[in-house]
């Protein structure tokens, strides 16, 4: 519910799980209270360091958010690895994809001063006389009028011989557009998630429901599902105590990510009921619905329309001889249902 007196649940993770899938490694400091773990203290991945002492246990030393140093053991530190060889240390993604990352920011720092410029272009003007420093002042003020996106419709006159040469090339020779939306298209690949995650999609790629629906399920099986379990399983072994390791496991419940529409949950939830694997207060806790006090509302259900052909005989014979003492009775008779 807090993890520390600063931060919700929801910013604790953001800050674990989004440092150990950049920079490979989340860090949190485990602070105890009469032996029990009471609260974790995110630190700053960067400056925090793993190592081991000349009894080659783990420790780990940097600086808190009070700007005090620690050195501690692993009992002490909660650590989240992304992925890595073995080592004591995740690789990070940003030093790996450092080459694609500075690409990309290149590419979208010249869009910017392209559209800065009014999609100018840079070039030199040629003359064939010679001019002297007043005539070269007089013309830079002239050019200057026209640069800016200010200048952007304005028209220039080139006197007497003056001839524009283009020195830089166009954003379409640059293919820019290209290269912005194929860097967005690696970076989702180096962080393990299709782009449509990252509201871009792809050449190809469809926009339907069903599709997207489609590369969300793949993602969750081949991408999503290995990050939870990494997690799941840092919780279980450096949070849990070990007496309670035996007791409790961790699992993160994502049945709402995978949930369908509402004519898939109808179906689901009706063939959950009438072949017994759900009860019906189990479906309204999936729903978010209050828990129905009505009777049988926990047991589990069947449906009993189905019997096996070689009964269908018997069972309508039974069903008449029963359907025809309840007859009897009504009408207040003293018949044996069994005679004839």
């Amino acid at each position: 519910v807090s993890p520390n007196a600063d931060q919700t649940t929801c910013e604790f993770w953001e800050a674990i799980v989004g440092a150990s899938r950049l920079v490979g490694n989340g860090f949190a400091l485990k602070r105890r209270n009469a032996g029990f773990l009471a609260a974790l203290e995110i630190t700053e991945p960067m400056r925090t360091e793993p190592y081991r002492d000349e009894n080659r246990r783990l420790k780990y030393r940097g600086t808190d958010q009070n700007g005090e140093r620690f050195d501690v053991f692993s009992e002490d530190m909660f650590h989240v690895k992304g992925f890595s060889f073995g080592g004591d240390r995740g690789l990070s993604v940003v030093e790996y994809g450092a080459q694609q990352l500075s690409t990309q920011i290149a590419a979208n720092k010249t869009a910017g001063l392209i559209f800065k410029t009014g999609l100018g272009t840079s070039g030199f003007i040629e003359t064939k006389t010679i001019l002297d420093d007043p005539e070269r002042k007089k013309l830079e003020k002239i050019f200057a009028r026209f640069q800016g996106t200010e200048s952007t419709e304005k028209l220039m006159l080139l006197e007497g011989d003056m001839k524009f040469t283009r020195t830089s090339m166009s954003a379409a020779d640059a293919q820019l557009l290209l290269q912005i939306q194929f860097g967005i298209e690696e970076i989702a690949r180096w962080l393990d998630m299709p782009p449509i995650l990252l509201m871009h999609s792809a050449n190809g790629v469809t926009h339907w429901g069903t599709g997207v629906e489609a590369i969300v399920r793949a993602w969750y099986q081949l991408g999503l599902r290995a990050q939870l379990t990494r997690l799941e399983k840092a919780i279980q072994k450096r949070l849990f105590e070990p007496k309670d390791q035996a007791r409790f496991f961790v699992k993160f419940n994502i049945d709402a990510l995978l949930r369908g529409d509402a004519a898939a949950q109808a179906a689901l939830f009706s063939a959950a009921l009438q072949n017994g694997w759900m009860t019906r207060n189990e479906i309204r806790r999936l729903l978010d619905l209050p828990k129905s006090t009505e009777p049988g509302a926990d047991e589990l259900t069947v449906q009993v329309n189905m019997a096996f052909l070689k009964d269908l005989g018997s069972q309508s014979q039974q069903t008449a001889q029963t359907a025809r003492a309840a007859l009897l009775q009504l009408l207040g008779l003293d018949v044996d249902p069994k005679s004839g």
